[in-house]
């Protein structure tokens, strides 16, 4: 499959702006408009990118697979060598921590849920598992609406979105995979942006980049 230059010029700067909104120093608590105008675009760029690739494959003649255990090969791979990590550093600094407590941190992490650990090596893994659902719930809808015109994919992947916003929130905070289920619906919303809009994204960023 041919690349598209445009997509790789967009692929480095949410790199760049991933690399920049961690390293950004900023002590107090709140984030500052250079932090909020990072987050609220550079893993977005990545999910809407992941749906125009999934549109440009289709336009080739590619069949669309979804590929569960590459998702969650990498998820625990990089997990897992962050939890040994993080007991070596606590080893190293004599800080060891209970038994339990590391037992519990395991359990988070079999159960695709990182960020209930509050520990700051594991929460980068959280967009592995979120892009993974964000995918899967895509492909589910994909393959079951396949003779379908459009309209009706978009009325599906939107009335998805509403009972994200309006129904998940009642739900318990704590609950275990609450929030992984809430970010990984509004991933794929950034999909579904990607997917049926590839043609205006596209020509709309290589105009800018011809532009620069």
């Amino acid at each position: 499959m041919k690349r598209i230059e445009c997509l790789d010029v967009a692929k480095g700067i949410a790199i760049i702006l991933v690399i920049v909104g961690h390293c950004y120093i900023n002590n107090s608590n709140q984030l500052t408009i250079i932090q909020t105008l990072i987050y609220a675009c550079h893993v977005p760029i990545f999910f809407i990118i992941s749906g125009m690739l999934l549109k440009l494959k289709e336009k080739n003649g590619i069949r669309l697979r979804f590929n569960f255990i590459k998702y969650l090969k990498y998820y625990y791979i990089f997990t897992f060598i962050a939890f040994l990590f993080d007991i070596l550093k606590n080893i190293l600094l004599r800080n060891i921590k209970s038994l339990n407590l590391y037992i519990t941190q395991l359990i988070y992490i079999l159960l695709l849920s990182p960020e209930h650990m509050n520990i700051m090596s594991y929460n980068s893994t959280w967009f592995l598992v979120v892009f993974m659902i964000a995918e899967f719930i895509f492909f589910i809808i994909y393959y079951y609406t396949k003779n379908k015109i459009n309209l009706l994919r978009k009325l599906i992947f939107t009335l998805i979105f509403i009972v994200n916003l309006f129904i998940l929130r009642l739900v318990n905070h704590n609950f275990v995979f609450f929030k992984i289920l809430q970010k990984s619906i509004i991933g794929l919303s950034f999909i579904c942006i990607g997917y049926f809009y590839f043609d205006f994204i596209k020509n709309l960023v290589e105009k800018k980049v011809s532009d620069l």
